[in-house]
Protein backbone atom coordinates (compact mmCIF):
# COMPACT_ATOMS: atom_id res chain seq x y z
CA UNK A 1 0.00 0.00 0.00
CA UNK A 2 1.64 3.69 -0.93
CA UNK A 3 2.47 6.27 1.64
CA UNK A 4 0.32 9.65 1.65
CA UNK A 5 3.72 10.70 -0.27
CA UNK A 6 3.53 8.37 -2.69
CA UNK A 7 -0.26 8.70 -3.36
CA UNK A 8 0.16 12.43 -3.64
CA UNK A 9 2.69 12.21 -6.48
CA UNK A 10 0.82 9.35 -8.27
CA UNK A 11 -2.61 12.07 -8.35
CA UNK A 12 -0.41 14.80 -9.52
CA UNK A 13 1.04 12.94 -12.44
CA UNK A 14 -2.30 11.16 -13.05
CA UNK A 15 -4.12 14.78 -13.53
CA UNK A 16 -1.50 15.97 -15.18
CA UNK A 17 -1.09 18.73 -12.02
CA UNK A 18 2.07 20.22 -9.95
CA UNK A 19 3.29 18.29 -7.11
CA UNK A 20 3.62 20.93 -4.98
CA UNK A 21 -0.39 21.92 -5.13
CA UNK A 22 -1.48 18.34 -4.44
CA UNK A 23 0.91 18.28 -1.46
CA UNK A 24 -0.27 21.11 -0.44
CA UNK A 25 -3.72 20.30 -0.25
CA UNK A 26 -2.73 17.19 1.09
CA UNK A 27 -1.50 18.84 3.70
CA UNK A 28 -4.30 21.09 4.51
CA UNK A 29 -6.53 18.06 4.59
CA UNK A 30 -4.26 16.46 7.34
CA UNK A 31 -3.94 18.85 9.50
CA UNK A 32 -8.36 18.83 9.77
CA UNK A 33 -8.23 15.23 10.77
CA UNK A 34 -9.77 14.25 7.10
CA UNK A 35 -7.00 11.90 5.71
CA UNK A 36 -4.87 9.42 7.46
CA UNK A 37 -1.55 10.83 9.61
CA UNK A 38 1.43 8.90 10.04
CA UNK A 39 5.30 9.73 10.26
CA UNK A 40 8.07 9.61 8.07
CA UNK A 41 9.96 6.59 6.49
CA UNK A 42 9.87 3.28 7.97
CA UNK A 43 6.42 5.33 10.09
CA UNK A 44 5.15 6.41 7.35
CA UNK A 45 1.12 5.41 7.19
CA UNK A 46 -0.33 4.08 4.06
CA UNK A 47 -3.63 5.32 2.09
CA UNK A 48 -6.51 4.29 2.28
CA UNK A 49 -9.41 4.23 -0.99
CA UNK A 50 -11.02 6.79 1.40
CA UNK A 51 -7.81 8.86 1.76
CA UNK A 52 -7.21 9.06 -2.34
CA UNK A 53 -11.14 9.90 -2.51
CA UNK A 54 -10.66 12.98 -0.45
CA UNK A 55 -7.94 14.20 -1.97
CA UNK A 56 -9.34 13.79 -5.58
CA UNK A 57 -12.00 15.56 -4.59
CA UNK A 58 -10.55 18.37 -3.26
CA UNK A 59 -8.06 19.16 -5.46
CA UNK A 60 -10.74 18.67 -8.32
CA UNK A 61 -13.66 20.57 -6.49
CA UNK A 62 -12.20 23.12 -5.26
CA UNK A 63 -10.63 26.29 -6.54
CA UNK A 64 -8.37 27.08 -3.99
CA UNK A 65 -5.83 24.87 -1.67
CA UNK A 66 -7.03 26.82 1.33
CA UNK A 67 -10.83 25.99 1.15
CA UNK A 68 -10.19 22.30 0.21
CA UNK A 69 -10.92 21.39 4.03
CA UNK A 70 -14.39 22.91 4.19
CA UNK A 71 -15.08 22.01 0.95
CA UNK A 72 -14.26 18.01 2.04
CA UNK A 73 -17.14 18.58 5.18
CA UNK A 74 -19.46 19.37 3.02
CA UNK A 75 -18.77 17.16 -0.17
CA UNK A 76 -18.82 14.32 2.78
CA UNK A 77 -22.09 15.13 3.97
CA UNK A 78 -23.88 16.29 1.03
CA UNK A 79 -25.79 13.84 -0.17
CA UNK A 80 -27.10 13.16 -4.34
CA UNK A 81 -30.05 15.27 -5.63
CA UNK A 82 -31.14 13.72 -8.85
CA UNK A 83 -30.40 10.32 -10.44
CA UNK A 84 -31.32 9.10 -13.62
CA UNK A 85 -31.25 5.78 -14.88
CA UNK A 86 -31.75 3.90 -18.22
CA UNK A 87 -31.29 0.25 -18.43
CA UNK A 88 -29.07 -1.89 -21.28
CA UNK A 89 -31.78 -1.14 -23.21
CA UNK A 90 -31.97 -1.35 -27.55
CA UNK A 91 -33.28 1.73 -27.76
CA UNK A 92 -31.00 4.60 -27.84
CA UNK A 93 -31.63 7.43 -24.95
CA UNK A 94 -33.64 11.13 -26.70
CA UNK A 95 -33.78 12.69 -24.10
CA UNK A 96 -34.09 13.00 -19.94
CA UNK A 97 -37.53 12.31 -20.90
CA UNK A 98 -36.74 8.69 -21.53
CA UNK A 99 -34.90 8.67 -18.39
CA UNK A 100 -36.24 7.34 -14.98
CA UNK A 101 -35.56 9.24 -12.05
CA UNK A 102 -35.10 7.01 -9.16
CA UNK A 103 -33.90 6.79 -5.60
CA UNK A 104 -30.13 7.81 -5.34
CA UNK A 105 -29.39 3.81 -4.84
CA UNK A 106 -27.14 2.87 -7.64
CA UNK A 107 -28.49 0.23 -10.18
CA UNK A 108 -24.85 -0.38 -12.42
CA UNK A 109 -26.92 -3.08 -13.96
CA UNK A 110 -24.79 -6.65 -14.47
CA UNK A 111 -21.58 -4.44 -13.99
CA UNK A 112 -20.83 -6.20 -10.39
CA UNK A 113 -19.61 -2.86 -8.01
CA UNK A 114 -21.15 -4.23 -5.03
CA UNK A 115 -18.89 -1.53 -3.43
CA UNK A 116 -21.19 1.29 -4.64
CA UNK A 117 -24.29 -0.33 -5.66
CA UNK A 118 -24.47 -1.55 -1.51
CA UNK A 119 -24.23 2.17 -0.53
CA UNK A 120 -27.08 3.44 1.37
CA UNK A 121 -29.71 6.01 -0.02
CA UNK A 122 -28.18 8.96 2.29
CA UNK A 123 -24.46 7.90 1.04
CA UNK A 124 -22.14 11.02 -0.04
CA UNK A 125 -20.00 11.99 -3.49
CA UNK A 126 -17.10 10.76 -1.32
CA UNK A 127 -18.41 7.31 -0.37
CA UNK A 128 -19.33 7.16 -4.07
CA UNK A 129 -15.79 7.77 -5.34
CA UNK A 130 -14.26 5.63 -2.76
CA UNK A 131 -16.09 2.57 -3.35
CA UNK A 132 -15.23 3.21 -7.51
CA UNK A 133 -11.17 3.49 -6.25
CA UNK A 134 -12.05 0.18 -4.36
CA UNK A 135 -13.33 -1.71 -7.07
CA UNK A 136 -11.13 -0.59 -9.56
CA UNK A 137 -8.15 -1.47 -7.39
CA UNK A 138 -9.34 -5.17 -8.32
CA UNK A 139 -11.24 -4.84 -11.50
CA UNK A 140 -10.53 -7.10 -14.80
CA UNK A 141 -11.71 -6.80 -18.18
CA UNK A 142 -12.66 -9.14 -21.04
CA UNK A 143 -14.97 -7.71 -23.92
CA UNK A 144 -13.70 -10.76 -25.89
CA UNK A 145 -13.28 -13.66 -23.21
CA UNK A 146 -11.74 -17.27 -24.85
CA UNK A 147 -13.85 -20.03 -25.72
CA UNK A 148 -11.83 -22.15 -22.70
CA UNK A 149 -13.38 -19.32 -20.27
CA UNK A 150 -15.72 -21.87 -18.27
CA UNK A 151 -18.88 -18.96 -18.01
CA UNK A 152 -19.12 -16.06 -19.86
CA UNK A 153 -19.12 -12.33 -17.65
CA UNK A 154 -22.28 -11.62 -16.91
CA UNK A 155 -21.87 -8.65 -19.24
CA UNK A 156 -19.88 -8.17 -22.34
CA UNK A 157 -18.94 -4.61 -23.05
CA UNK A 158 -18.06 -2.69 -26.90
CA UNK A 159 -18.06 0.51 -24.39
CA UNK A 160 -18.64 1.33 -20.94
CA UNK A 161 -17.43 5.23 -19.54
CA UNK A 162 -17.19 6.35 -16.25
CA UNK A 163 -17.14 10.26 -16.65
CA UNK A 164 -16.35 12.03 -12.91
CA UNK A 165 -17.48 15.89 -13.26
CA UNK A 166 -16.61 18.39 -10.64
CA UNK A 167 -18.21 21.63 -10.85
CA UNK A 168 -16.72 24.95 -8.68
CA UNK A 169 -17.70 27.09 -7.13
CA UNK A 170 -21.23 25.60 -7.32
CA UNK A 171 -19.47 22.23 -5.21
CA UNK A 172 -22.01 19.74 -7.95
CA UNK A 173 -20.31 16.55 -8.16
CA UNK A 174 -21.59 13.92 -11.08
CA UNK A 175 -20.88 10.61 -12.06
CA UNK A 176 -22.64 9.60 -15.60
CA UNK A 177 -21.75 6.29 -16.97
CA UNK A 178 -23.11 5.23 -20.41
CA UNK A 179 -22.22 1.88 -22.39
CA UNK A 180 -22.93 -0.40 -25.34
CA UNK A 181 -22.45 -4.23 -25.21
CA UNK A 182 -21.41 -6.36 -27.82
CA UNK A 183 -25.25 -7.02 -28.29
CA UNK A 184 -25.75 -3.17 -28.81
CA UNK A 185 -27.57 -2.33 -25.94
CA UNK A 186 -26.92 0.76 -24.72
CA UNK A 187 -27.03 2.16 -20.76
CA UNK A 188 -26.85 5.28 -19.39
CA UNK A 189 -27.12 6.33 -15.56
CA UNK A 190 -26.01 9.32 -14.07
CA UNK A 191 -26.27 11.06 -10.15
CA UNK A 192 -25.39 14.48 -8.80
CA UNK A 193 -24.57 15.64 -5.60
CA UNK A 194 -24.58 19.17 -4.24
CA UNK A 195 -22.33 20.30 -1.27
CA UNK A 196 -23.97 23.71 -0.52
CA UNK A 197 -27.74 23.90 0.07
CA UNK A 198 -28.66 27.48 -0.50
CA UNK A 199 -26.70 30.09 -3.41
CA UNK A 200 -27.26 34.11 -3.55
CA UNK A 201 -26.07 36.18 -6.55
CA UNK A 202 -24.92 39.43 -5.04
CA UNK A 203 -24.97 40.89 -8.48
CA UNK A 204 -27.42 43.13 -8.34
CA UNK A 205 -27.22 43.84 -4.70
CA UNK A 206 -25.43 47.31 -2.92
CA UNK A 207 -22.46 47.30 -1.28
CA UNK A 208 -24.20 47.33 1.93
CA UNK A 209 -26.20 44.84 0.96
CA UNK A 210 -23.76 42.57 -0.06
CA UNK A 211 -22.01 43.31 3.79
CA UNK A 212 -24.70 42.66 5.76
CA UNK A 213 -25.03 39.58 3.70
CA UNK A 214 -21.45 38.27 4.09
CA UNK A 215 -22.18 38.92 8.29
CA UNK A 216 -25.38 36.85 8.35
CA UNK A 217 -24.07 34.03 6.41
CA UNK A 218 -20.17 34.57 8.03
CA UNK A 219 -20.79 31.21 10.19
CA UNK A 220 -23.10 29.17 7.59
CA UNK A 221 -20.48 27.17 5.32
CA UNK A 222 -23.24 25.94 3.64
CA UNK A 223 -24.56 29.00 1.70
CA UNK A 224 -22.26 30.42 -1.57
CA UNK A 225 -22.28 34.08 -1.81
CA UNK A 226 -21.19 34.91 -5.52
CA UNK A 227 -21.20 38.01 -7.79
CA UNK A 228 -20.81 36.03 -11.03
CA UNK A 229 -21.96 32.90 -12.63
CA UNK A 230 -19.21 31.66 -14.26
CA UNK A 231 -18.39 28.13 -13.01
CA UNK A 232 -15.45 25.71 -13.88
CA UNK A 233 -15.68 22.10 -14.76
CA UNK A 234 -13.74 19.60 -14.41
CA UNK A 235 -13.77 15.98 -15.10
CA UNK A 236 -12.23 12.36 -15.66
CA UNK A 237 -12.41 9.45 -16.75
CA UNK A 238 -12.33 5.60 -17.03
CA UNK A 239 -8.22 5.66 -17.47
CA UNK A 240 -7.63 7.85 -14.82
CA UNK A 241 -10.01 6.23 -11.48
CA UNK A 242 -8.39 2.46 -12.92
CA UNK A 243 -4.90 3.96 -12.72
CA UNK A 244 -5.36 5.45 -9.35
CA UNK A 245 -7.26 2.71 -7.87
CA UNK A 246 -4.51 0.17 -8.91
CA UNK A 247 -2.11 2.07 -7.23
CA UNK A 248 -4.13 2.29 -4.08
CA UNK A 249 -4.14 -1.42 -4.22
CA UNK A 250 -0.45 -2.19 -4.69
CA UNK A 251 -1.19 -3.39 -8.07
CA UNK A 252 0.67 -0.57 -9.97
CA UNK A 253 3.54 1.31 -7.84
Amino acid sequence: MPTPGQLTKKVAHTLGLEDASVANAWRVLREHGLVTKGGRGRSAATVTDRDAAILITAICGCDTVKGAADLIARAASGTAFSHYYRGWDSEPVGSERDLYETSPIWKMDRMGISQVCNLPGSHSFVDLLQGMIGFMGGARYSTDPTDEAEKKPVLQVERLDFIFSFESPNEIFSLTIKGKSVDGELYYEAQKYGGRSIQYDLRNVTDEGRSEMRDRHSSSKNVLLRTGDLNTVRSFGNTTIAEIGRFVAGVDQ
